[in-house]
């Protein structure tokens, strides 16, 4: 149970990382627009 347990807890932190990286690139193109 525990290994299921960390293997979806790593892929919630790595979604979260993609939506935090997708933000940042989007904050990086309204920067460089301006």
């Amino acid at each position: 149970d525990e290994a299921i347990e960390d293997k979806s807890l790593s892929i919630m932190v790595r979604q979260r990382l993609k939506q935090v990286r997708a933000l940042v690139f989007e904050q990086l193109d309204l920067a460089t627009v301006i």
